[in-house]
């Protein structure tokens, strides 16, 4: 997936802030932002800004090398990867797979074998590989004064700035009232 055209590559952690500042300003929702080439990696994002707050609410895996990202990886259990239950955690596991790092590198038919197509999409974008259709997604991890998590996300089929009235319509329907 590419990055919307309109933003710099240098100035997406600016525009992570600034999303999150003005979500925060408009519904008092704290939230995580994670900006990946991948919905996996944009839900990897979100999970270790969720655990590290020298990262302020937002990272963007976008400019990560290789080895920048398996250490993150590295640092990630498998169980807390998007789409990664607990039955499928446990025969990881019991295969010496234990963190989002091994997986990625795990063998692809037995995963595929195992885990079935889901699971080898898991491990493909872990890769890098997008298996989503190439449009622009948004996915933000908040934390509502009730206590709970939830998960906004949104593809837009074309570059979108905070302007425009897509992503206005988006915000009303997310956040009426």
């Amino acid at each position: 997936m590419d990055r919307p055209s309109h933003i710099p590559i240098a100035s997406l952690s600016d525009y992570e802030h600034e999303i999150r500042e003005t979500v925060w300003r408009f519904t008092g929702i704290p939230v995580s932002l994670g900006i990946a080439t991948t919905k996996t990696l944009s839900k990897v994002a979100t999970e270790i800004v969720k655990k590290q707050p020298l990262y302020h609410g937002v990272l963007s895996l976008v400019q990560s090398s290789n080895e920048e990202l398996d250490e993150l990886l590295e640092n990630l259990p498998v169980q807390d990867l998007w789409g990664i239950g607990s039955r499928y955690s446990l025969l990881l596991q019991s295969k010496d797979i234990f963190t989002a790092r091994d997986l990625k590198y795990a063998n692809q038919r037995w995963i595929r074998k195992h885990l079935t197509v889901v699971g080898e999409r898991t491990v493909l974008e872990l890769r890098g590989v997008a298996c989503i259709p190439p449009l622009y997604l948004l996915a933000i991890d908040s934390r509502s004064s009730r206590n709970y998590d939830s998960t906004i996300q949104h593809r837009f089929k074309s570059p979108v700035s905070r302007s425009s009235p897509q992503w206005y319509r988006y915000w009303i329907r997310c956040f009426p009232g």
